[in-house]
């Protein structure tokens, strides 16, 4: 009996450690967001629309973190060119990283973040959102194995059913 009282003791103090680590990344992901992190804030929009950190979800608060986030955000899309067939995300990731120095910034969207592929016609079509359209645009349209399709300005909407998406691969 005394083993179990000592156990379960021991199980709760280990939950409620948790839930602090969980409360203390929260305020951290807080301040970071006010001094403008966009990871920070999208961090706290999870909280609020998913529960994240243990936080009760807030609709409202979710909304206006999602208006801020698509701010001077872009979906680029683009496809294989020539001969380039990929069959999976990590072959057009792959080709992609190997022409261009575009990636997430460390406390903005950056050049090439969110990578995503979907299969339209039997082909891998892949995109990222960005804050920089003119520096993706040329790094696709100058990789030879890569054809670029659009650039489509962010909405909440369509952030949220992009950030749901999965990576599609292409059936063998």
């Amino acid at each position: 009996m005394k083993r179990s009282v000592l156990l379960i003791g021991i199980i709760v103090m280990v939950c409620l450690g948790c839930n602090q680590n969980e409360q203390q990344a929260f305020k951290e992901q807080q301040v970071l967001a006010e001094q403008g992190n966009y990871w920070a804030k999208y961090e706290l929009w999870q909280a609020y629309s998913k529960g994240k950190y243990q936080v009760t979800k807030d609709q409202n608060k979710a909304d206006e973190l999602l208006a801020d986030l698509v701010q001077d955000v872009y979906l680029v899309s683009f496809e294989p060119a020539g001969d380039f067939n990929p069959q999976t995300p990590e072959e057009l990731l792959e080709n992609f990283n190997d022409a261009s120095p575009l990636r997430s910034a460390k406390e903005s969207i950056g050049g090439a973040s969110f990578f995503r592929t979907k299969v339209i016609d039997n082909q891998l079509v892949g995109s990222f959102l960005t804050d920089d359209t003119t520096a993706l645009k040329n790094d696709i349209m100058n990789n030879p194995l890569l054809h670029f399709l659009s650039i489509e300005k962010m909405t909440p909407e369509l952030f949220v059913e992009y950030e749901n998406s999965i990576q599609e691969t292409i059936n063998k």
